[in-house]
C-alpha cells in the first residue's frame, strides 16, 4: 500500500486466526480486499520499518512491531481514511494490539481479548424407534340366510262316473302311466343345494404417512468466560475507562 494522504491504521495480531476474524468484520463493515494487507514473517518480509515510516509512524514506534514480525505474529495494515474509529474499533475487538494511526497518543497500548465459550447446536436425524405393521387373519363366525326351492309330491286321487268324464279331465300335460300288476313308478323329487364359496375383497385400507412434528428441547451446559483481574504493587494510581462498542 502505497502512502497517497490516506489514513493507514496498524495492528499486531497473534495467529492467523485473529487476523482472519478482524478481515471477516472489516467486510462486514464495507471495506474491501484492496483496503487491507497482512504482513508475516512467513511471507518474506526483511523490515517493515521503512513502510511504517511513510505511513507517518516515527522510527521508535516501528521497534514494536519488527519484534512482533521476528516473534512470529502478524501485523495488518488497513486504509480507513475518514472511518479511522470503526476500523480501530474492529481490530480492537478481534484481538488488535498495538493498534497504531496518525496521532494517537498512545500507540503501544496492549488490548487483552476477553473470550467466552458460546453454546452452538447442531442438529442430525438419528432413528429413535420404530413402528411395525402386521396383518393378523381374525376367525369369526357368519350366518347368511338363503332361499332355496325343493320338490314336493302331490298324489290327487280323482273319482269319474265314466270314460269321457276321465277322459275330458286330463290334462293336456299330463302323461297317463298305465301300471300293471307289481309294477312300481319312480318319480325323482329334486331340491335346490346351496354350495358356498369364499373369495378375498378389499373392504378398506389404512394408510401410513410420517410427518416432522417440531418441539422445543431446552438443553443445558457449563460454559467458560473471561473476566479481567487487576494486580497492584506498590503506589499505582490506576484509571477505568469504559469503551462503547461500535455496531458494524
Amino acid at each position: 500500500m502505497a502512502n497517497t494522504n490516506h489514513t493507514f491504521i496498524v495492528g499486531i495480531y497473534d495467529d492467523i486466526v485473529q487476523a482472519d476474524r478482524a478481515i471477516d468484520s472489516l467486510h462486514s463493515a464495507g471495506f474491501q480486499d484492496n483496503q487491507i494487507a497482512i504482513d508475516s514473517r512467513e511471507k518474506g518480509t526483511q523490515s517493515i520499518q521503512p513502510v511504517l515510516v511513510n505511513m507517518g509512524m516515527s522510527e521508535s514506534e516501528t521497534g514494536a512491531y519488527e519484534e512482533a514480525l521476528a516473534a512470529g505474529r502478524l501485523i495488518m495494515v488497513v486504509r480507513a481514511d475518514e472511518r479511522r474509529d470503526d476500523v480501530v474499533g474492529i481490530m480492537r475487538r478481534n484481538g488488535g494490539n498495538h493498534v497504531w494511526y496518525p496521532g494517537v497518543e498512545e500507540p503501544l497500548d496492549q488490548v487483552i481479548p476477553l473470550r467466552e465459550e458460546r453454546l452452538q447446536t447442531s442438529k442430525q436425524m438419528v432413528v429413535s424407534g420404530e413402528v411395525r405393521i402386521h396383518r393378523r387373519v381374525i376367525i369369526e363366525e357368519r350366518t347368511i340366510t338363503v332361499k332355496v326351492a325343493r320338490e314336493e309330491v302331490m298324489v290327487e286321487q280323482v273319482s269319474f262316473a265314466d270314460g269321457d268324464q276321465a277322459a275330458a279331465s286330463v290334462d293336456a300335460n299330463s302323461k297317463i302311466v298305465n301300471l300293471n300288476p307289481g309294477e312300481t313308478l319312480h318319480i325323482p323329487v329334486r331340491e335346490e343345494q346351496v354350495f358356498l364359496e369364499k373369495r378375498p375383497i378389499i373392504k378398506e385400507e389404512v394408510v401410513v404417512t410420517k410427518q416432522l412434528v417440531q418441539k422445543v428441547k431446552h438443553i443445558s451446559e457449563t460454559i467458560q468466560k473471561e473476566v479481567p483481574r487487576l494486580e497492584r504493587e506498590g503506589d499505582v494510581r490506576m484509571q477505568a475507562r469504559v469503551v462503547h462498542e461500535r455496531s458494524s
